[in-house]
């Protein structure tokens, strides 16, 4: 190794720009894990945000639609049955 060296003195500056770039692939490595950590971080808090409001939506919709059949049970009535063979009609396709 010695005599290749001797031979070709810019072995050794190869040697140390590889030292140096195996450092910033760590370094590089280090930092797309911190950001991809917190892109993770914030993606989950607009998860769970975007969760409760559709839970909160769906939960008042679902008071709406038993109001309705209170006030009105023939026509809830009615819906169920029509949306039942709609539902059949689609699925039955298959």
């Amino acid at each position: 190794m010695r005599k290749i060296q001797e031979a070709y003195p810019e072995i050794e500056n190869i040697e140390e720009d590889f030292s140096v770039l195996k450092k910033d692939a760590v370094e590089l490595a280090r930092h797309v894990k911190a950001d991809g950590a917190q892109k993770i971080s914030e993606a989950s808090g607009q998860a769970r945000s975007i969760y409760e409001s559709l839970k909160t939506q769906g939960v008042r919709e679902l008071r709406k639609a038993e109001e309705l059949a209170k006030e009105k049970p023939a026509q809830a009535l009615a819906l169920a049955f029509a949306g039942g063979i709609i539902a059949s009609l689609l699925l039955g396709r298959r």
